[in-house]
């Protein structure tokens, strides 16, 4: 939750924490948080059909919520 609402209210640099957060979490504990790593991490970051899901725009967040 935290993301999504720096996501919307702040500029890019401050995204950068998730991010390599994200990167981090995707090598042990993809499965506990993929959802986070998921929204966060761009399409060429993940692997599988979570970048093709990726690719065709699917997101877990409703859309009154997202950026």
């Amino acid at each position: 939750m935290a993301y999504l609402h720096d996501k919307k209210n702040l500029k890019r640099p401050a995204l950068k924490p998730y991010k390599d957060l994200a990167e981090n979490l995707k090598v042990g504990e993809f499965d506990e948080h993929w959802l986070f790593i998921y929204e966060v991490l761009a399409k060429d970051k993940l692997t599988k059909y979570w970048k093709k899901m990726k690719e065709s725009k699917v997101s877990f967040i409703k859309n009154d919520f997202g950026v």
